[in-house]
């Protein structure tokens, strides 16, 4: 079974800068990836609401689970570069049951 006969893992990208983007553009560039991005989160009022490469941006505060399951997310990627330990901590903890 090769990989693009797998099902894809729909997953959140915390973080819609460039690391979250560069990511959803190498995932959405490669037929063979295992996971397809379905949002981003991010902390910026200014890109929540819009879209990236066609995947919708939403607002942390907002990013709830239930809205997460809306968008099938499966996984969450973290792709925020300097992140404290503390808030890496923090992000996990709100995260992890998705």
């Amino acid at each position: 079974m090769s990989t693009n006969d797998l099902p894809q893992i729909k997953i959140a990208i915390v973080g819609a800068g460039r690391v979250g983007v560069n990511l959803a553009e190498e995932l959405l560039g490669n037929a063979n990836a295992n996971y397809i991005p379905r949002c981003f989160v991010d902390i910026s009022e200014e890109k929540a609401g819009r879209s990236i490469h066609g995947i919708p941006v939403l607002l942390e505060s907002e990013a709830t689970l239930e809205t997460l399951r809306k968008h099938e997310v499966q996984e969450v990627v973290f792709a925020i570069q300097n992140l404290s330990d503390e808030k890496k901590l923090e992000l996990y903890t709100r995260y992890i049951n998705a």
